[in-house]
């Protein structure tokens, strides 16, 4: 993953990326940002790794958060930079940006962490991330969960093909999209063939790293950071709010891991 920028279609075309997974009408993962940022950081300094389009960006400033936003895509920064344009939004990668202050919190969202392919690269965001905030700030994150493959129901995604359509500003986009796991090497491929009107297919292979819970607490732990909590329900990604009647699971299996962590003074 370092040393280059990736190509993905669809953070590379963020109005179909828009029509294809619309925000919640709730806005229930800006919710839960500001809520953790709240509950949890040390100050109102926010930075939004993987920040796409600035959807979390941009619900985070309106409720009074100074949040930045960092993406590995050209065309997410230039879009979340005209969606919020008060916000310092910048190209990079998440084991490899320099930015000249610190910040109370760092956001993590969509899996975007899971672009840590090997141990080295996840040692080095967590690192990178730690040095980028200041003593006791938040580090929130939320991704897949490699022990939702352990269970029949994640078993039973595998190897499926699965048909979508969304219709957008351009006409209707057909999509076909296939999980596999590469067990040797502890990936997850995610296979896709997009199918635009009016424009050739595009195939593509894009690999998720299969981190267990237990795996990113250590991982956690060697970066100086301790875990506050992990849970896999409610998926604010999926649009399930958080209220003071929320039920929390935490045993694990889910579909979804989200992970609040404290820097070490």
């Amino acid at each position: 993953m370092q040393g280059r920028f990736p190509q993905n279609f669809l953070h590379d075309h963020p109005d179909l990326y828009d029509a294809v997974i619309p925000e919640s009408q709730d806005h229930a993962l800006a919710q839960f940002a500001l809520d953790v940022v709240r509950r949890h950081a040390p100050g109102p300094k926010v930075l939004d790794v993987g920040c796409g389009p600035g959807r979390e960006l941009a619900y985070l400033r309106s409720h009074g958060a100074q949040a930045d936003g960092l993406d590995a895509s050209i065309a997410m920064v230039e879009r979340a930079r005209q969606f919020c344009p008060g916000a310092e939004v910048t190209l990079g990668l998440q084991a490899e940006f320099r930015l000249p202050g610190r910040y109370d919190a760092i956001l993590c969202f969509g899996s975007t962490f899971l672009y840590n392919h090997s141990w080295r690269d996840i040692k080095a965001t967590l690192e990178n991330f730690a040095g980028h905030l200041n003593p006791g700030g938040l580090l929130a994150m939320e991704m897949r969960n490699a022990a939702y493959f352990l269970t029949a129901e994640g078993q039973a995604t595998l190897g499926v093909q699965e048909v979508h359509k969304a219709v957008t500003d351009h006409g209707a986009l057909r999509f076909t999209s296939e999980l596999a796991l590469d067990p040797a090497n502890q990936l997850l491929d995610r296979y896709y063939r997009w199918e635009p009107e009016e424009a050739e297919p595009v195939v593509e292979q894009l690999r998720h790293r299969l981190i267990f819970p237990e795996e990113l607490r250590l991982a956690l732990d060697v970066a100086g950071f301790e875990v506050i909590d992990m849970f896999d329900r409610p998926i604010p990604a999926g649009g399930e709010l958080l209220t003071p009647e929320t039920v929390y699971s935490r045993d694990l299996r889910g579909f979804r891991l989200h992970v609040l962590a404290r820097l070490g003074g």
